[in-house]
């Protein structure tokens, strides 16, 4: 699941999908004979809420615990919910008897307090400073550095600055940005390799960057194009990741994907090129250390790696 390393957007789902869930107990009154159905969709809302808030709520307590103090911080956690929750139920039962039974002012208290919950909870998801990388946060790290290649010391990389631009609704929403869609980390022999040219050639790749954790391929995916304009495939990089792979390895065999899509996306057209596979590397080789220092001395965490896959492989070539 992407509970951990897309805590922000599942934490924002579990308030956004608990405000459903209230609202169709509000409307539950109201829906007649179809009550029953509404309030079972109330529940569903609500159960939804508590699976998403648990898992990221374990995230988020890891991430507080600066100190290894997890137990303190579940402790002040929990106290002030318990706080909280008694000044909500005060609150509510002046609020209640403030609307004089009236539904269109208890709607408009609802929709009012509701909208203030969203905006709240947006800036809260939104001024946490998460120091590791997953795919959307290494991507944006990268795209800065790229851009600022001819001096890549002031790439503006922090955490801070990163976690302004992050977008929090993407993990949710089958994301359409380009990297990360064609990008898969941690694939299987048979998606990464489809031929038996392909398994030659992946050999002879294997002999000649001996010493890496990974191996990747540039495949094709069909269907009409939605970034860049024109028609065609769009480019695939699949990563098979071996079993003694660190956090390092991953990082360098996503850094790789990357600057192979990005040269296949100013191509505006895929076609399938050894060339570009081992031009990626060479860059990769080239540029990699000069990244990973500029991403450490931002703030970032390269020993925690957030980017994986199903599988991984203890790989062995034959002579054969």
């Amino acid at each position: 699941t992407t509970t951990t390393t897309a805590v922000k957007a599942w934490r924002l789902f579990a308030d956004l999908i608990n405000n459903v869930g209230l609202f169709l107990d509000m409307l539950a009154p109201l829906a007649g004979r179809y009550f029953l159905f509404v309030v079972c969709c109330a529940t569903v809302c609500k159960a939804m809420c508590g699976v998403a808030a648990g898992a990221t709520k374990a995230a988020l307590t890891g991430h507080f615990a600066l100190r290894n103090n997890a137990a303190d911080v579940q402790a002040k956690e929990s106290s002030q919910e318990t706080f909280v929750t008694l000044l909500g139920l005060v609150a509510g039962s002046l609020l209640a008897s403030s609307t004089h039974d009236t539904m269109i002012f208890a709607w408009m208290w609802f929709i009012g307090l509701t909208i203030v919950h969203v905006f709240a909870n947006y800036n809260g998801v939104r001024a946490l400073l998460i120091p590791t990388l997953n795919e959307t946060r290494l991507e944006l790290v990268f795209e800065r550095f790229i851009s600022a290649a001819t001096a890549p010391d002031e790439a503006d990389v922090g955490v801070r600055a990163i976690s302004k631009i992050e977008p929090l609704f993407t993990p949710l929403l089958d994301s359409i940005h380009y990297y990360r869609r064609n990008i898969n980390i941690g694939v299987s022999w048979e998606e990464c390799i489809t031929s038996k040219e392909e398994w030659k050639w992946m050999r002879e790749l294997y002999t000649r960057y001996k010493g890496e954790k990974y191996l990747l391929n540039l495949s094709s995916q069909g269907g009409p194009r939605e970034h860049g304009g024109g028609s065609g495939s769009s480019a695939v990089v699949n990563v098979v990741v071996f079993k003694d792979a660190k956090a390092e390895d991953i990082y360098r065999a996503y850094f790789q994907a990357l600057i192979l899509l990005r040269s296949c996306k100013k191509n505006e057209k895929v076609i399938f090129s050894r060339v570009q596979v081992e031009t990626s590397y060479k860059a990769m080789t080239k540029t990699f250390a000069s990244f990973q220092k500029c991403v450490r001395d931002s703030g970032w965490d390269m020993k925690t790696c957030l980017i994986g896959g199903k599988y991984i492989y203890e790989f062995h070539l034959s002579e054969s």
